[in-house]
């Protein structure tokens, strides 16, 4: 059993870590363990994922051929590394002064972060397989492909549904049922956390934060209860895989921009490609890849990316104000003057010369044609379905009502109320999900709002990241589930530590600094299953999650009160010293 839940992932890593040596061409005890992680998953996985879907598109009932093969290939390698460790790596190699200070900075926060983990772990470990996508998609669909050696383009006799959803945490799991014969995926969802884990952290220092504030950020994505309730959910969705490839190809493009190094870029481009082949909100990372392209000193290019924003955001607010109501439709166009403000702000700063673009541009064409190859292979899976393209007009392109929505309506009910669609009980949860419902802890409000303005001043790319994944999401899922905004956890919880930092510094309370971020995490547990509002905690589930969303002045109320407790507190150590 042992042997069944960790070899198969341990062969990806493998894999990974071989072709990580050779595209950074240095050894593998020369790169930081987050690198590693992050790096090497993305790679395994690619070589994993990309030629299972390419022959079972193309050559029918060989999937089976693909999975040994890539399987072989993965043990070989991994018997070279472990023949091979002790002759490859000197003990002065792993115990040095760099290694040793390195353990001891900042040990804390990594042994926090170790033990918020293992916790995961052990609920992966625990808890049945569960949430309703995944026991009528996901697993059977595994369950279907392993039967018939292939990715059929037809229904899933035992659901009767398509099996037109892009598929890659699906391979995954036939991957393991290929080289396990039984279902020990359980640990996959962890890997896929731990790899998140990893890009915020690198993330975070390419940024230029320090260590310390990169392990905090990872410490708040950890504890938000949306992380939480994904993973007792959702853990076999597609949410973990996306944000993943969707992380990683955005902070490896923006690598390549910054230093030019085409590895970078050729990482951020295995990232896209399993990007599209993760989930339909996959698609949009192109949107990303042309708004992060760097300005140039030429003065015209800001207004045509800020008149290419502005039009994807009159077509979203246009969607949202029939779809779903005029007010979030006006929320999106002012977010997206914003985002537009923000390409301002990045031409003041981040003006590079006509040299450097044209070797960037490599990098970014790479990225696109891997986007173009990943897209059309899929579409042309999806294609083979009747009424597909009917279905993603109506959902991306066609209005549900003939006229504007004038008033917010919302069929949530009490007893229809859930992690997913909780939010949508009141107008200003559905669209400021991340500043105030459960999921995201309504206490970090106001540390939020300071880390968009500090972002907006010094690291441009979190908000663009966060603001323009932020409105397709309001335009198309705001009403459906707040889960699809897990592409933005990364840049949210960077902008709560940008935010926290601002408000030591504003008080002067630096010596402090542990113990509020101790006391600002922990409020993130009070929300994991709606303790607030307190006077609601003797209902069922249902009604707190529904009490909690329904009322604004509510919230607003437990808001103040807690960062009125916060002064006090304030005032009362500076009495103590």
């Amino acid at each position: 059993m042992f042997l069944a839940y960790f070899l198969p992932l341990t062969a990806v890593f493998a894999v990974g870590t071989f072709g990580a040596e050779k595209l950074r061409k240095k050894q593998f005890i020369e790169f930081n363990f987050y690198e590693w992680f992050a790096e090497s998953w993305l790679i395994g996985s690619f070589f994993l994922i990309i030629p299972m879907v390419l022959v079972s598109l193309f050559m029918k009932n060989h999937l089976h051929h693909v999975v040994y093969t890539y399987y072989s290939i993965a043990l070989l390698i991994l018997l070279y590394y472990i023949l091979n460790a002790s002759a490859s790596i000197k003990p002065s190699q792993i115990v040095n002064k760099g290694t040793i200070k390195g353990i001891r900075e900042y040990n804390s926060y990594t042994l926090l972060l170790i033990f918020l983990l293992l916790g995961y772990s052990f609920i992966a470990l625990l808890l049945p397989q569960r949430g309703w996508d995944a026991l009528q998609f996901y697993l059977p669909n595994s369950i279907y492909f392993f039967l018939k050696d292939d990715i059929p383009s037809t229904v899933n006799p035992f659901t009767f549904f398509p099996t037109f959803k892009p598929p890659s945490n699906t391979l995954y799991l036939v991957y393991l049922l290929y080289t396990t014969k039984g279902f020990y995926a359980h640990l996959l969802p962890v890997v896929f956390l731990v790899a998140i884990v990893c890009v915020t952290i690198i993330f975070a220092m390419d940024l230029g934060l320090s260590k310390r504030h990169a392990k905090l950020a990872s410490i708040f994505l950890l504890t938000t209860p949306s992380i939480y309730i994904t993973m007792i959910e959702y853990s076999f969705y597609q949410e973990f895989p996306l944000t993943f490839f969707y992380s990683m190809s955005l902070v490896y493009y923006q690598k390549g921009l910054k230093t030019g190094d085409k590895s970078n870029f050729i990482l951020s481009s295995f990232a896209v490609s399993l990007a599209v082949l993760s989930k339909l909100s996959g698609f949009t990372v192109i949107i990303m890849l042309i708004i992060l392209f760097p300005i140039t000193a030429k003065k015209n290019e800001i207004w045509i990316k800020y008149l290419g924003l502005l039009v994807f955001g009159i077509f979203l607010a246009r969607k949202a104000a029939y779809d779903t109501f005029i007010g979030t439709g006006l929320v999106i166009l002012i977010i997206s003057i914003g985002l537009g403000l923000q390409l301002r702000e990045i031409r003041r700063k981040e003006i590079i010369s006509y040299s450097k673009l044209k070797s960037n541009s490599k990098g970014f064409i790479l990225a696109i044609s891997m986007y173009l190859i990943s897209l059309i292979i899929w579409i042309q899976h999806m294609l083979k379905f009747p009424n597909t393209m009917k279905f993603l007009r109506n959902l991306y392109f066609e209005r549900s009502n003939s006229s504007i929505s004038w008033h917010f309506t919302t069929n949530k009910i009490i007893n229809e109320t859930y992690f997913e669609n909780a939010h949508a009980v009141n107008f200003f949860t559905s669209v400021f999900p991340i500043l105030i419902a459960s999921q995201f802890g309504l206490f970090l409000l106001l540390p939020k709002i300071l880390g968009i303005k500090k972002a907006f001043e010094k690291y441009p790319l979190v908000n663009l990241w966060l603001g323009t994944f932020y409105i397709f999401w309001l335009a198309f899922h705001s009403q459906v589930s707040i889960r699809y905004l897990s592409v933005i956890w990364i840049p949210m919880v960077i902008i709560t530590v940008l935010g926290i930092e601002e408000i030591i510094c504003y008080f002067k309370i630096q010596q402090y600094s542990d113990l509020i971020y101790l006391m600002l995490i922990l409020t993130n547990f009070l929300f994991y299953y709606s303790f607030i509002p307190i006077e609601f905690i003797n209902l069922d589930f249902h009604s707190r999650l529904y009490q909690y969303h329904v009322s604004l002045f509510r919230l607003l109320l437990y808001f103040t009160v807690f960062w009125g407790i916060m002064m006090i507190l304030k005032n009362y150590f500076f009495l103590c010293i």
